[in-house]
């Protein structure tokens, strides 16, 4: 980010759980960039990606090293499967 007052785990990381309610890719782009938004945070949004079918998004967090599919017992493949999200499983 280019302003350092800026910080972009505000709010409990609320940008990037926003970015990934929203799908929005390019945000949530800007945002992995920062090391401030941290593991937890990456693999929240993930969730959120997956639960709202965000199939970019998913593709995206799931490139970033911090965010971790198989959290909670595999529940976010679980859940996508469920949802016949085929794409994102």
């Amino acid at each position: 980010m280019k302003r350092p007052n800026v910080d972009p785990s505000a709010r409990n990381n609320g940008a990037i759980m926003a970015a990934s309610l929203r799908g929005n890719v390019e945000c949530a782009r800007l945002l992995l960039r920062d090391e401030r938004v941290d593991a937890d945070a990456r693999t929240r949004a993930l969730e959120l990606a997956i639960s709202h079918n965000h199939y970019q998004l998913v593709e995206l967090l799931l490139k970033d090293e911090l965010a971790d599919p198989t959290f909670n017992s595999n529940k976010n493949i679980i859940l996508a499967s469920s949802r016949g999200y085929n794409g994102i499983v």
